[in-house]
């Protein structure tokens, strides 16, 4: 018991310093973002405006590119995949009643076609996958994993 109460003491006085460290990161980082002002002869921390820089055009037209470069895989290997087809492939990989309602999705590109080939054929029944939903999701599932091995 008499050895136990250094390491006690110890950790508690650790606690005490992380905290009180972060508190004083924590000031110091809101007070930078802040500046001071005048008002009625009181002086009050107004926050600064940071300006907000429009990337929507180009993270769509990133996402368009990729779309693109997956729809155009996949129509190498299955003539007339549709973007809507792909599209209903990755909502049944992502879908919590269907690929992750009984675990997480796992990273596309960290399995071989054989392997996915193989979960698709293994989980599909206990999804309740039709014929079709397991089509897409393999045409999405393997036409974007080929694209993040380009």
């Amino acid at each position: 018991m008499k050895k136990a109460i250094p390491f006690l003491l110890a950790g508690t006085l650790v606690f005490t310093f992380c905290k009180t460290t972060k508190k004083q990161e924590n000031t110091s980082a809101k007070q930078a973002e802040t500046k001071p002002t005048e008002n009625s002869g009181a002086v009050y921390a107004e926050p600064t405006v940071k300006p907000v820089i429009e990337e929507a055009p180009k993270g769509v037209a990133i996402k368009e590119a990729a779309s693109n470069k997956i729809l155009e895989i996949a129509n190498n290997r299955w003539a007339n995949t549709t973007l809507e087809e792909l599209a209903e492939g990755k909502a049944i990989f992502t879908d919590k009643a269907k690929c992750t309602r009984c675990h997480k999705a796992y990273p596309i590109e960290e399995f071989s076609e054989k392997k996915w080939l193989h979960e698709i054929d293994d989980m599909s029944p206990k999804a309740k996958l039709t014929a079709d939903e397991k089509l897409k999701l393999t045409k999405y599932v393997l036409s974007y994993r080929e694209y993040k091995a380009l």
